[in-house]
């Protein structure tokens, strides 16, 4: 099937079942521009602005269609050191947020209670989330919840080697702390890492984190189990010790990760290794640049822009 007659298949079956619609700005960095326009064109029509025919210049596009694979983030040491530190971050995210988890079996009380106790101060950490992360920023939120969750993991080795008869409900509220906390993180690294990852690449880049992910998944439960293998009060704290340990490491290394919050997110690989290093205002990831008289075909249109940022 040529080009053309799979996009025409791919419109038909998008409009008939009214699947999300796939990204214009993937889709132009792809050169698949009929669909994207296709798309941009009902985005206008439900916010009733007129548009021309031909939103773009196909000749531009198609000849500087980027080419790009994801092993290309680690060509350039400013991208490699943050692509390892995102996929640090996705490995620890999620090592101690499964082990936490894993970990309630081990604290004392009723491991059922301890277990919707865990439930209630995850959701509260995504209600916080929600309400903070577009005023405070990506970096500082995650580097935050990061550090916070592992010192409070951390900060059970005292309880258990000094505290008396209520040492569990110290140590059992330590843990949910770190458990807020991770949480949190890791609903930030999904967002942090796709504004952070230039649009070429995006898919593959994510997926790959999703990978380290599921390392640190595959981690946790060992972890969890790491009491088992000494005995006295510092059996109770082995693992959390672990996990805190981990998750402040983590946190420290995200604070060389460049801010995305209102900046254009990158597209190229060349963009994303300027991305963060110059001192231009700030720009929403989202809006679509100012208006501005273009004229196409003898036509001017002043509703819509040809710049393919979007």
């Amino acid at each position: 099937m040529s080009k053309s007659g799979s996009e025409s298949v791919y419109l038909t079956l998008r409009n008939r079942f009214r699947i999300l619609p796939e990204s214009p700005r993937w889709l132009l960095q792809k050169g698949r521009i009929e669909e994207a326009e296709a798309i941009i064109k009902k985005a206008a029509k439900v916010n009733k602005v007129e548009l021309p025919d031909r939103i773009f210049d196909r000749d531009n596009l198609e000849n500087s269609e980027p080419k790009s694979k994801v092993w290309d983030l680690f060509t350039n040491r400013t991208l490699f050191c943050r692509t390892v530190i995102i996929y640090i971050n996705w490995m620890v995210t999620s090592m101690m947020y499964y082990g936490l988890t894993l970990n309630v079996s081990n604290l004392s009380g009723d491991i059922y209670l301890n277990f919707q106790v865990a439930n209630a101060v995850e959701f509260l950490g995504y209600i916080i989330i929600i309400i903070i992360l577009s005023r405070v920023g990506r970096k500082k939120v995650h580097c935050t919840c990061m550090v916070i969750g592992g010192l409070a993991c951390v900060f059970t080795i005292f309880p258990v080697l000094y505290a008396g008869s209520d040492k569990g409900t110290i140590v059992l509220v330590l843990a949910m702390i770190g458990k807020m906390c991770v949480s949190a993180a890791f609903t930030i690294i999904y967002i942090f890492s796709a504004e952070l990852f230039p649009t070429i690449v995006r898919n593959s880049a994510i997926g790959w984190g999703s990978v380290f992910a599921r390392v640190g998944g595959i981690i946790s439960p060992y972890i969890a189990d790491l009491g088992k293998l000494t005995e006295g009060k510092f059996a109770t704290a082995l693992p959390l010790l672990v996990f805190g340990s981990a998750a402040v490491i983590a946190g420290v290394l995200s604070l060389w990760l460049p801010e995305t919050l209102n900046r254009s997110i990158p597209d190229s690989i060349e963009d994303a290794k300027n991305f963060g290093q110059n001192s231009e205002a700030k720009k929403s990831s989202v809006d679509l640049p100012e208006k501005h008289n273009k004229q196409i075909d003898g036509v001017v249109n002043e509703n819509f822009v040809t710049d393919t940022k979007l």
